[in-house]
């Protein structure tokens, strides 16, 4: 959206042409935001559609392109005759896809992918949108299916007909599924996989139609994998882009969430103090309405964030709010988590009883979901408090419990020495709680680690290998 909400006046002056062209490309951007009372206004002007916005942008980069600059009189006698025809072309895409969806899903992944590329009932843009909003859906709870869904997401845009589509918006609609396939494949841990995919992506973002708003947020995605290799310089590069061109077209959205992906890999480069700035300049940019778990997911990270400070008095303002949209928009994994972040706020300030209860629920759920590495850190916040209270025999059950668990399931060797060493320090009696933070500190510097206690909205970065 625009910083300045255009008024009728200046909506007037812009369907005349009469607007500069710093101005009028102000306005094109806040009509491409979405907002309802401009669409009421400029609703008379043409027909609406959930592809006005490609349109526009398509016919705009390519009056760019070709030199001509803006002439926005031409623009809008070229959006009507386009938009009518698109909007009555997509009426009838969106008609057909339940039953499209209805039919690819009687099959196998394999062979819907065969019906795809050799059926042309299945080549429409709509589909291949609404397998896209499942990805993105599944992507933090099931990233297997979030994968399969994109696969079949590509294999629509890369077999949309010449003769039905421009051929500028399918490479642009080519490029999202492959970043969203690559993002798929980063949190299903398939990092070169997802390499070849963005590379891909830019590919056929490049001959699209140089929107800079659809390279941004393949830039934005691929910051993440960049974040997940641990290259944080590369991150950090690639998000400044991102920030540098929301902020100048104006995309308060895209801006935030580059702000707080932004924070996030601060925080895992150890600079708690940048992530909770960045995260809070941030959150304030993002339309919650856009990505409702977006919000959660930065409320519970910005009270991870301040933890990892110690500002624990400001972590505690933040629970109740927190909690509240973990169960409006959370799932399981999600209360565990919090649950254990909650424990950590009561611990660092001083509330051990609710820490430790906290604490002891969450490794039980941990352990029923096998989530070893998880319930391993949680043991040894356990343990911090034991330590300090000196419950030797405690500690011993919690040892002699833990390191059979983790043997038998799919922990690596580095994690183990350091139970290891944990255990035998538990049998000597010659456990510090200086001990116990080393060890705690070693298993979160290991893939897997930090991010455990953060959530993911499905793009956020984890660092998790």
């Amino acid at each position: 959206m625009t910083e300045a909400h255009p008024g009728a006046a200046q909506l007037e002056q812009f369907r005349r042409c009469e607007l500069s062209r710093e101005k009028a490309r102000g306005v094109v951007r806040h009509l491409l935001s979405g907002c309802a009372s401009c669409q009421e206004v400029t609703s008379q002007w043409w027909p609406t559609s959930s592809h006005q916005d490609v349109v526009i942008r398509r016919v705009v980069s390519l009056n760019e392109r070709d030199g001509r600059g803006y002439d926005y009189e031409q623009v809008f006698e070229r959006l009507s005759e386009e938009l009518l025809e698109r909007k009555l072309e997509l009426a009838e895409e969106q008609a057909v896809v339940p039953r499209l969806r209805e039919d690819l899903s009687r099959h196998p992944v394999d062979r819907q992918l065969v019906l795809i590329q050799n059926s042309r009932r299945f080549q429409v843009w709509s589909l291949a949108e609404s397998l896209l909003v499942d990805c993105q859906a599944q992507r933090p709870r099931n990233p297997e299916a979030a994968v399969d869904f994109a696969r079949l997401a590509v294999a629509v845009a890369e077999n949309l007909p010449a003769d039905r589509y421009s051929e500028p918006l399918a490479h642009d609609l080519k490029a999202r599924a492959w970043a969203e396939l690559a993002s798929a494949q980063r949190v299903r841990g398939q990092f070169p996989e997802s390499e070849a995919a963005f590379e891909k992506a830019r590919q056929w973002a490049a001959d699209g139609t140089g929107d800079p708003i659809e390279k941004a947020h393949i830039l934005w995605l691929e910051a993440s994998l960049r974040v997940d290799l641990r290259d944080f310089d590369g991150a950090l590069a690639l998000l400044q882009r991102v920030i540098r061109t929301a902020r100048r077209h104006g995309e308060s959205h895209l801006w935030g969430k580059a702000l707080i992906s932004k924070g996030m890999c601060e925080g895992f480069r150890g600079q708690a103090d940048d992530e909770i700035r960045l995260i809070r300049e941030g959150v304030d940019l993002i339309d919650p309405g856009l990505d409702p778990r977006l919000v959660l997911v930065v409320r519970h990270n910005l009270i991870h964030s301040l933890v990892s400070a110690g500002r624990y008095h400001e972590a505690l303002e933040c629970i109740d709010e927190a909690r509240a949209l973990h169960h409006k928009l959370g799932n399981e994994l999600d209360l565990i988590r919090f649950s254990w972040i909650e424990g950590r706020v009561y611990q660092g300030l001083g509330r051990t009883r609710e820490a430790e209860a906290l604490y002891r629920s969450a490794q039980d759920k941990f352990l029923k979901a096998e989530l070893d590495y998880d319930a391993a850190l949680v043991c040894l916040d356990l343990a911090a408090i034991y330590s300090c209270q000196g419950r030797h025999g405690e500690m011993k059950q919690l040892a002699e419990a833990m390191l059979p668990i983790f043997r038998s399931r799919q922990i690596g060797r580095e994690a183990i020495a350091a139970l290891l060493v944990f255990r035998e320090a538990v049998e000597m009696e010659q456990v510090s709680l200086g001990l116990v933070r080393e060890v705690a500190e070693h298993l979160r510097q290991l893939p897997g680690g930090e991010a455990q206690l953060r959530l993911r909205s499905g793009s956020q970065p984890s660092a998790a290998r």
